[in-house]
């Protein structure tokens, strides 16, 4: 069952665009080599149960929401896609008109239509960031379920990030089709 409430008319149509052109097949170019079909004949819980919050300076996708746990070093930013895209009129107008190979994608709809904090991780112009940032991809999962999230990484000019993932469960071993969009 998919999330009954959506937020934004945005969502709602990107929804609509995943359930006409359904999960991809192989018969797709892009996934001749991989199927999901078996996907199609799952219950997935779409909202998975919250997770305990773990001790890190890190940025944390925990089932499938994004946050930033510890002090973020100087320049850099994290704020919700909202904000970013209001303080950057420019990179807004960009954005509406990229990658037209994206709506290609029934997957890139379905996270677009079922993402509840999209956030940017925003490094300022001329800022070096000397420590690594990891980014954990946690998952806790009973049932089978499907996990949705997206992380902008936007880096002005003469900026640079190390920028480190890493997945892992704590918990369950059900079956999650992780759906994360993670654009730099």
């Amino acid at each position: 069952m998919l999330y009954t409430e959506l937020t934004s008319s945005a969502q709602n149509e990107a929804l609509e665009r995943f359930k006409a052109k359904g999960f991809p097949t192989n018969k797709w170019e892009e996934w001749k080599y991989a199927s999901l079909k078996s996907w199609n004949d799952k219950d997935l819980d779409w909202t998975p149960a919250a997770l305990n919050e773990i001790s890190l300076a890190s940025l944390q996708t925990q089932n499938g929401n994004t946050s930033f746990k510890g002090a973020l070093p100087a320049g850099v930013e994290f704020i919700s896609f909202d904000t970013f895209m209001a303080a950057n009129p420019t990179i807004a107008a960009k954005w509406e008109q990229r990658l037209p190979i994206l709506d290609q994608n029934s997957l890139f709809d379905l996270n677009t239509a079922l993402v509840v904090n999209t956030q940017v991780l925003w490094v300022k112009a001329g800022v070096s960031v000397d420590q690594a940032i990891t980014h954990d991809f946690i998952l806790s999962a009973a049932k089978a379920s499907a996990v949705q999230s997206r992380l902008i990484v936007y880096l002005d000019a003469d900026a640079s990030l190390t920028l480190i993932e890493r997945a892992f469960t704590t918990e369950g071993s059900a079956e999650v089709l992780s759906n994360f969009v993670q654009e730099i």
